[in-house]
């Protein structure tokens, strides 16, 4: 398998109960070097996961619930102009 350098990786969910759904994923992910910052812009109803929360390589970020957040840009894909575009 091709190695694949580390990513900055921002994941939304409206609500952090979602993350169960998702938490093996992010796991492997920041597992593998890749740093996340999950984002919400809601007050969470309750705690997320405790391995997330306890993972050196992701962090949670809450969002303004109106305007426009200008901190991230969506950058899809992984060759060398996203890869530049993102460093």
């Amino acid at each position: 398998m091709k190695s694949v350098p580390p990513m900055r990786i921002l994941f939304h969910v409206t609500l952090t109960t979602m993350l169960r759904h998702f938490e093996s994923v992010l796991l492997a992910l920041a597992d593998r070097g890749h740093v996340i910052r999950i984002a919400t812009h809601r007050s969470p109803e309750i705690a997320p996961p405790a391995a997330l929360v306890a993972h050196p390589r992701i962090a949670f970020e809450r969002l303004r619930a109106q305007g426009y957040n200008l901190r991230y840009v969506l950058v899809v894909g992984a060759g060398p102009r996203a890869q530049a575009f993102a460093a």
